[in-house]
């Protein structure tokens, strides 16, 4: 474990989780026939600190992003550690499965200005809080659709450009979201660059959980969006501009291919 900020599940309990939701191929569009550049809005997502809610947080920021909504990321993860059977461990983390879980059985209750700061242990107290969880109301379930997506490299690489992009009947748009493993580059990494799996790896027994928020041919990479606070940045070109994306970063179609679960989630 590098630390405890970047905390997820390991390995096969992360493909665990994922192997018992509804898995989606994408058969149908290989990268290199994409040949264009997606971006969804960027989110207002704060640094998670010394907690291990980057699954929360990078579900919070995609339905911020998306919905106009502004979740706690802090009680998401707290919830779908409940879930797990694993709130005596406050430096845990949780899966993607729980959380869309949280979502779909409890919604969601507003951020807290402070959650990020205050102790852990009253984070362990949460579902106790009324005015925390007992606040939640936001439910996805008359908009509700998850999938993971799965196949060879090729499959799955071109299957999350097609969720980027993808819209449906009734305002429908897509978030997406992937855990990996992390290695100790990626604290520290170049600014503006496309990271490969030097920085991001599946086969780390570290992970982290971010949000995609689009991908950019010219550069052939994925935009990411984390839970690290400004830690790095990325320029990407959209519209003919020039635009800086702090707290996000590049990462090569390689990494997204080799992530332990890449998930999606229908909203409106």
């Amino acid at each position: 474990m590098i630390h405890a900020k970047g905390r997820s599940m390991d390995d096969p309990v992360w493909r665990a989780a994922a192997a018992s939701t509804r898995s989606y191929v994408h058969r149908h569009r290989l990268m290199s026939q994409a040949g264009a550049s997606i971006m969804q809005p960027l989110a207002y997502m704060m640094d998670q600190k010394r907690k291990g809610s980057c699954v929360g947080k990078s579900y919070q920021g995609r339905l911020n992003a998306l919905l106009g909504v502004d979740p706690s990321g802090v009680g998401l993860w707290t919830v779908g550690r409940a879930f797990d059977g694993n709130l005596a461990d406050p430096n845990e983390g949780t899966t993607p499965a729980s959380v869309i879980k949280a979502l779909l059985e409890n919604g969601w209750g507003p951020r807290h200005a402070a959650e990020d700061d205050r102790p852990q242990s009253e984070d362990m107290q949460l579902p106790t809080l009324d005015d925390e969880l007992q606040a939640y109301d936001g439910i996805l379930n008359n908009a509700f659709e998850h999938f993971t997506i799965v196949g060879n490299d090729a499959q799955i690489q071109s299957g999350t450009f097609d969720a980027l992009s993808r819209t449906a009947p009734g305002g429908y748009v897509y978030a997406v979201s992937f855990g990996t493993g992390v290695l100790p580059p990626y604290e520290e990494p170049p600014p503006d660059t496309v990271l490969d799996e030097t920085y991001l790896s599946g086969d780390s027994d570290a992970g982290h959980e971010q949000g995609l928020v689009g991908y950019f041919a010219d550069r052939n990479a994925f935009l990411v969006q984390g839970s690290w606070g400004s830690w790095t940045y990325c320029n990407v070109v959209v519209n003919g501009k020039t635009v800086r994306c702090d707290g996000c970063c590049l990462v090569s179609p390689s990494v997204i291919a080799h992530a332990y679960a890449v998930d999606v989630l229908r909203v409106r």
